[in-house]
């Protein structure tokens, strides 16, 4: 999310030059208002990009009278008979609206540079390719835009997300935790003697990329089931290791703090439950394969889920 920067000095000439302008946003960008430590702020969400600009609430004023219809300036001297001194600085706004043009985000009498709308545009792929080698140890691959099918899922997947659900959740993983330490001892003598294991380590390799499917797929259907976007799923190289990765950044512009908080948390509930669930296959079945893969379902849900998502 970018916040935008108000720190350019006083440029009257650019403001002489933009000021009869009559712009509006484009159709696609959505302001969401947020509450911060008390104070409103706008976010602003540019679908086609998936970019997200936050604003404070004087320049959000003055960004929601852009429709068009009347100039900057007459929007900057009508804010001044509300906002009074809190009203933006010309020299900010016109830092922000250069934000919001480089961002391809207003329409209006602006003169059209096709060729400089051409470089911005192939600069900004060339940025993307740059930050995906730059980072060779978590490289992403993406696949498919599940948005439709997570729309058609809704009805089978809202009511997970209610209280009964909730209580059920933390009665089951809380139970699982108590028989854990519980059997303490017996688990460590399984990771003892089995985790070191060539085809224990197989297995945990062949299971670690469905834990992590089902832990992305837990933030794919909480940003949906709120009104959020999901339009990539993929495979991220991580360390070299294939791992499945979901966008859900559109959960940002949610406007309740704890709709964020349970989107970032719902992968982690996800490998819990599937941890306690490892756990009581693990109590209820003999050695062999199956036992295996339950302690290693359980390890990678918890273990590793809350030393490397937790944290």
């Amino acid at each position: 999310m970018v916040t935008a920067s108000m720190a350019a000095p006083e440029t009257t000439d650019l403001w002489q030059r933009i000021a009869g302008l009559k712009l509006r946003l484009i159709a696609h960008a959505r302001l969401h208002r947020h509450e911060y430590r008390g104070q409103a702020w706008y976010v602003l969400h540019d679908r086609a990009s998936a970019r997200y600009y936050r604003f404070s609430e004087a320049v959000f004023a003055f960004i929601k009278q852009l429709d068009g219809s009347r100039t900057v300036d007459e929007v900057w001297q009508a804010l001044h008979q509300t906002l009074h001194e809190d009203v933006p600085a010309q020299h900010e706004i016109v830092q922000l609206l250069a934000q919001l043009h480089d961002a391809e985000l207003l329409l209006g009498d602006m003169p059209v540079d096709g060729a400089e709308q051409y470089s911005r545009r192939r600069k900004q792929q060339q940025l993307k390719s740059r930050q995906r080698w730059l980072r060779p140890l978590s490289i992403r691959f993406p696949l498919a835009d599940p948005d439709r099918l997570l729309t058609q899922l809704q009805p089978f997947i809202r009511p997970m997300f209610s209280k009964p659900v909730l209580l059920a959740w933390s009665v089951f993983v809380v139970l699982a935790l108590i028989l854990a330490v519980s059997h303490f001892s017996e688990l460590m003598a399984h990771w003892s003697s089995r985790a070191l294991d060539p085809q224990n380590i197989l297995l945990m390799f062949l299971v670690y990329p469905f834990i992590k499917a089902l832990h992305e797929f837990g933030h794919a259907v909480a940003t949906k089931i709120w009104g959020g976007e999901v339009h990539e799923v993929g495979v991220m190289l991580l360390v070299l290791m294939p791992v499945p990765f979901v966008d859900a950044s559109s959960s940002s512009t949610f406007s309740d703090k704890w709709r964020r908080v349970i989107v970032g948390a719902s992968g982690i509930m996800v490998e819990m439950f599937l941890a306690a669930a490892g756990l009581m296959v693990w109590l209820n079945v003999g050695p062999g394969l199956l036992r295996d893969i339950a302690f290693n379902v359980m390890f990678i849900g918890s273990v590793s889920t809350l030393l490397f998502n937790g944290n």
